[in-house]
């Protein structure tokens, strides 16, 4: 290993995929690629994308020819492109995609070429298109044997060719809309849960730079984009939390109306987990359908389950190791069992109020 040639004295810094800091994403100059695979794709490389001949898009060990890439930030630094599927319905009117064809399945097109496209949805930023448009001439074109920019055809939503939407699903309802609709801002994501007060309230805590990983399916997310608000409710969030977040999701919005302009008529949508609309989705980068907690025959194995396996049977230690959402659970394990079947007294707390930036245009 590097470290090891070196004398083991170069750090060695762990970045989980979703929570990469500014300075990591510097480190690409505004062209991060993420593609699909990995551990669950038995790191099946893809050759259009490495360089190698062929020029193939590989996806679910299938040789489509096709590749859709979501682009999201908030700023030239941490956008990025995150390989989705190729389905229309992933697209929204608040971000760009990238989406490359390479020459077998594009043949009918211009000349016979591979065609990429930079597609700028309406609420998307500058930093995105320039961002969505640089990925494409820099890194995805060059791959299918495009190599300028002039290769790459920049669209706008609504002005979509026929051949577009056809490698795609064809067009599909996707969150989108119209000319004059105001935008969602930057989105925030808050975890309501009754853990750390025994059953008896909730506590509330946002959870930032967040993923689609970040949804426990033990509770209930609250998830603002200002003009409305979702409630997520996991498949093992209890009545308790239910109930109380539907108090706080009230209070919030109140608050906010005072504190930020926002018409304190705000819409509050309860979703369940495996049912998300694209109107929540669309504010999670990459999202992933087939490892939706809900989705039927995912194959998805809830870490928090294994969590709280090992919590009930170790309570009483609360190792010193333990994660904090381990800690949490375990926590609520030994307060239910000190307070004779959950008796403990809890506090409801709102969450801590800031203002919300705007998505810069």
């Amino acid at each position: 290993a590097l470290s090891d040639s070196l004398g083991g004295g170069v750090p060695q810094i762990r970045v989980a995929m979703g929570k990469e800091p500014d300075h990591f994403y510097s480190l690409f100059a505004g062209k991060m690629v993420v593609r699909r695979g990995g551990v669950e794709g038995g790191f099946r490389t893809n050759g259009a994308i490495v360089g190698s001949e062929g020029g193939g898009f590989a996806d679910d060990d299938e040789d489509t020819g096709v590749a859709l890439f979501h682009v999201r930030g908030t700023d030239d630094v941490n956008t990025r492109a995150v390989q989705v599927a190729n389905d229309s319905a992933a697209l929204n009117s608040g971000d760009c995609f990238v989406l490359v064809l390479d020459q077998k399945v594009a043949a009918a097109g211009i000349d016979g070429k591979a065609r990429v496209f930079a597609w700028n949805g309406r609420g998307s930023s500058e930093d995105e298109k320039v961002c969505a448009e640089a990925i494409a001439a820099d890194v995805l074109a060059p791959a299918v044997g495009l190599d300028s920019h002039a290769d790459v055809e920049v669209i706008d939503e609504g002005a979509e060719p026929d051949i577009f939407w056809a490698h795609i699903g064809g067009k599909k309802p996707y969150a989108e809309f119209g000319e004059g609709y105001d935008a969602p801002q930057e989105p925030r994501l808050f975890q309501i849960c009754d853990a750390v007060v025994g059953g008896a309230g909730v506590a509330c805590e946002e959870i930032f730079n967040f993923t689609q990983d970040d949804l426990c399916d033990d509770d209930v997310m609250l998830l603002d984009v200002t003009n409305e608000v979702f409630l997520w409710c996991g498949r093992g969030a209890n009545e308790n939390e239910r109930v109380e977040a539907r108090t706080l999701a009230a209070a919030y919005v109140a608050a906010c109306a005072e504190r930020d302009g926002r018409d304190p008529e705000c819409p509050v949508n309860e979703i369940q987990s495996g049912v998300e609309p694209p109107a929540f989705t669309c504010h999670f980068i990459g999202w992933d359908s087939s490892s939706s907690r809900g989705s039927v025959g995912g194959g998805f194995v809830d870490p928090y389950e294994a969590k709280l396996a090992a919590a009930r049977a170790g309570a009483k230690d609360s190792p010193a190791f333990a994660t904090p959402a381990l800690k949490k659970i375990a926590k609520r394990a030994s307060s239910v069992e000190e307070a004779g079947g959950g008796d403990a007294s809890g506090t409801f707390e709102m969450p801590k109020l800031r203002a919300t930036p705007a998505k810069p245009k």
